[in-house]
């Protein structure tokens, strides 16, 4: 094949698979389309058709790549720092979109064709990273079952409990724990999901966490405790709503055993920081009034 006829095949299967046009990348491999033709976008080079479909969320183009021959251990490059190479599968699980049915058969596919359930990138993270900071349950148990490790954490320390627990998942941080996922994990700056939950107002998490055994007494890089993040929350909620989260939350904590006491590594302490919130409802639910 001439090489100009060539490029233009392989210019129309990405294109086609960039659309999720499974019958457009049907017609361009049977011209004669390398079916693993590369291309750079904006700062990401190497994406294949098969990343491209993964992205769309196309079983059908999934499929037909697949058994072109499409080799699903191929790996993008961005040129931004840090941002490192991500695997293939990493493309099924990168957006957040209701078609959640076909990315859970794309991955399948990907996993039967004898992708790594771990797919891990240059920055550490993972494809169940995503699935659990998504919420992403079944995605979560489908890779576990292949072989990911739920404990693999990024070099800055994002597990899949700690993504969960950021984006208010309780369902999956709960799953997580089950499949043995130490409920005190440390993340980033050495803070628990508990902290994370707190810090975030999300009384569902911080519930779940609590009932399967999270500690309260635990500090991260800065000294603070749980109790320490929820005063945190406490002290930047504005609407009725946040207040009255982020009280439920404090008086959760301080019922089980959660202690005032706690001296941050700059000198301050969980009442220092309700004071600068200017709610005379938080001093006094910390200082044991309410």
């Amino acid at each position: 094949m001439p090489a100009e006829t060539k490029k233009t095949t392989e210019k129309a299967l990405l294109k086609a698979a960039r659309k999720g046009d499974s019958a457009v990348v049907a017609q361009a491999l049977g011209d004669g389309a390398d079916v693993n033709a590369r291309e750079t976008i904006s700062d990401v080079s190497g994406l294949t058709a098969l990343m491209h479909a993964c992205n769309e969320g196309s079983p059908e183009t999934v499929e037909i790549l697949l058994a072109a021959g499409a080799d699903v251990s191929l790996r993008a490059e961005s040129a931004r720092r840090g941002a490192g190479g991500k695997a293939t599968i990493y493309y099924a699980i990168a957006r957040i979109d209701e078609e959640l049915e076909a990315r859970t058969a794309i991955v399948s596919q990907l996993l039967a064709a004898g992708a790594d359930p771990s797919g891990e990138e240059d920055d550490g993270e993972s494809p169940l990273y995503n699935a659990a900071a998504y919420g992403y349950l079944g995605l979560c148990q489908l890779l576990i079952e292949a072989g990911a490790n739920p404990l693999l954490a990024s070099k800055s320390g994002l597990s899949p409990i700690f993504g969960a627990a950021n984006n208010k998942k309780s369902e999956v941080v709960r799953f997580l724990v089950q499949k043995g996922v130490p409920v005190d994990q440390p993340g980033p700056h050495g803070r628990t999901s508990l902290m994370i939950a707190a810090y975030r107002g999300s009384e569902e998490v911080v519930e779940c966490l609590m009932s399967e055994g999270a500690s309260l007494h635990c500090r991260d890089e800065d000294g603070r405790s749980p109790l320490s993040h929820a005063v945190l929350y406490a002290r930047d909620a504005f609407t009725d709503d946040q207040q009255a989260a982020a009280e439920r939350i404090l008086r959760r904590l301080l019922e089980a055993g959660a202690s005032v006491e706690i001296q941050h590594v700059d000198g301050g302490r969980p009442m220092s920081d309700a004071k600068i919130a200017h709610s005379p409802a938080f001093l006094k639910l910390l200082s044991g009034q309410l």
